[in-house]
């Protein structure tokens, strides 16, 4: 049955009702938690600063999250002081965000500590600059991972998140099993 009609609107113009059913979102979730790169663990702490009403934030944080019980620091509303407060404060593990969070991250000349908690970082939504993705690396020590889904597939496609290999700049990685 339709669980979510999230609307996109992909390179077509005005924005159109892509419905989802709950086992699209099932799917999706299932494919995440046994993908060896992916995998959220009951004990991580995930950044939840990507809104609910866009499909990465309520399927890849939330969905995801809640089916590995672990757990979501929330943050309101991006902002990039806020957030990176919030990463120190409850030692998040897991950063999914769009590139232009890590940008603005780079942006604040945050002390490397910040992030030392955290183990899988993703990016989606956009392409990442390799340049940026350099840049989190060298300053942070946080390899940033890049995907690629679409609202229609519930999101996740793609990722370079492969467990023991870095990865390629400007790639988006093989798709996930099943895809």
């Amino acid at each position: 049955d339709a669980a979510v009609l999230l609307f996109t609107s992909g390179t077509a113009g005005a924005p159109k009702a892509a419905v989802l059913t709950h086992a699209n979102l099932a799917a999706n979730i299932a494919q995440v938690l046994d993908h060896p790169g992916l995998r959220i663990l009951r004990d991580d702490v995930m950044l939840g600063s990507l809104p609910f009403h866009h499909v990465f934030g309520l399927n890849v944080v939330l969905g995801v999250s809640l089916a590995a019980g672990a757990t979501i620091a929330l943050d309101s509303r991006f902002d990039a002081g806020e957030a990176a407060e919030i990463v120190g404060r409850h030692s998040v593990t897991v950063l999914a965000g769009v590139p232009t969070m890590y940008s603005q991250w780079l942006a604040l000349d945050v002390a490397p500590e910040t992030f030392g908690s955290v183990r899988l970082a993703v990016s989606g939504a956009a392409p990442l600059p390799p340049a940026v993705g350099a840049a989190f690396h060298e300053r942070c020590g946080v390899v940033v991972h890049q995907g690629y889904g679409l609202t229609e597939a519930a999101p996740i496609v793609t990722t370079t998140a492969l467990a023991g290999r870095e990865p390629r700049p400007g790639s988006l990685g093989p798709p996930l099993p099943g895809v």
